[in-house]
């Protein structure tokens, strides 16, 4: 009886566990996802059923088969393969937090190393990605995002890739085959390495950038940049300086920019308002410097120096009061200097009727000794 239930106990064992497998995804071909690993290709496919585990450096991936979506999730991972990560093309990657794709391959045997390798891919989410190349020898190149086809950037993600530095290979912080596109309010920084003799820019796309009303992309070249063919989108500005992160010539418009050379070390292109027309007003603006004509934004026309006039006489001077007189800027009016008119002093009154002290005190004298001798001679 004992034996009868055991083997009872197998038997519905067996049922359960192959019921549990015909609701498992998996068809022929199908590849098991894996954490990666510090030497091999971390690499997902069309066939790659859903998983997920942590990354070398710490955090935690997660992969969706049925939308070919990658969340990381304040991932770390290096790989001192050719490749850090490999996508399928039409993938996606969502950002959780702060993470890291590393790629520390130095001798490629098909010519660069990459820390992201995909077909067409989106980068978006809440959070940043720093992805670098290696650092290349002989003839390989080095990138941070390599995209066979075109590369879309959106929502709030932050996306950092360098370039590693190369001998005779090119380094590109983002190469796309296709179009390179930042939307929403993402951001961008995309740097080139140090090529002894090869191409150096922050980014190449073949068919062109765009860019959304909010989104910005800064592009780094290193010590020999040439900056690739690309179209400056219409209301988009496009910065090159040879020492400084500050333009003074930036380029407005569309069409193909060409930047060639080998001292071009900075480029940037961020969004910008529509170009401005200044209106200058006619009154004049003055201070104790000079006067001009000003517009609404702040910019100055017309600046000049202050011409003082002559004296203008304000209130005139008299023989007990002060005047005043003032010079005004013969073109604007400001009052460049003012000082007081002494008073003239002198005659110019009616003649007082009342002694001075000298004629006062002499009456004085000579009505009390009228009085005295008026005394004397009544008593006598």
């Amino acid at each position: 009886m004992k034996i009868k239930k055991r083997i009872l106990s197998v038997l519905l064992a067996l049922a359960l566990c192959l019921s549990l497998l015909t609701l498992m995804p998996i068809t022929a071909g199908a590849i098991a996802p894996h954490n990666p690993s510090s030497a091999a290709v971390w690499k997902f496919t069309s066939s790659t059923y859903n998983g997920g585990g942590s990354g070398s450096g710490g955090g935690i991936w997660n992969w969706y088969p049925n939308t070919k979506t990658l969340v990381l999730n304040n991932f770390s991972h290096t790989s001192t393969a050719q490749i850090a990560l490999e996508l399928p093309t039409d993938a996606t990657i969502e950002l959780i937090g702060a993470n890291t794709l590393i790629s520390t391959n130095k001798n490629s045997d098909n010519g660069y190393s990459a820390a992201i390798y995909a077909g067409n891919l989106t980068i978006k989410g809440s959070g940043s990605l720093y992805a670098k190349g290696g650092n290349a020898a002989y003839g390989s190149s080095s990138y941070g995002i390599e995209c066979a086809a075109s590369l879309t950037i959106s929502e709030n993600a932050t996306v950092t890739a360098a370039g590693g530095n190369t001998a005779l290979g090119s380094s590109r912080g983002i190469i796309c085959v296709s179009s390179l596109t930042i939307s929403e309010n993402a951001s961008v920084t995309a740097t080139g390495g140090t090529s002894a003799s090869g191409i150096s820019c922050g980014f190449s796309a073949t068919s062109g950038l765009t860019l959304g009303e909010n989104a910005s992309l800064t592009a780094i070249g290193g010590t020999r940049s040439i900056s690739e063919n690309y179209t400056v989108p219409a209301g988009y500005k496009y910065y090159v300086n040879t020492t400084t992160a500050a333009s003074t010539t930036p380029l407005i418009g569309n069409g193909t920019t060409t930047v060639i050379g080998s001292t071009h070390k900075y480029a940037r292109i961020s969004p910008l308002e529509a170009p401005h027309t200044h209106s200058f007003g006619e009154a004049w603006l003055t201070d104790a410097s000079g006067h001009w004509h000003a517009c609404e934004c702040g910019e100055k026309s017309a600046f000049a120096a202050h011409t003082p006039g002559n004296w203008i006489v304000d209130t005139a001077a008299t023989a007990t009061t002060d005047g005043s007189q003032h010079k005004d800027c013969t073109t604007c009016g400001y009052i460049t200097a003012s000082e007081k008119i002494p008073a003239t002093g002198g005659g110019g009154n009616a003649p007082s009727m009342i002694f001075n002290t000298k004629y006062e005190s002499n009456f004085w004298n000579w009505f009390k000794f009228i009085v005295l001798f008026g005394f004397i001679w009544m008593w006598f």
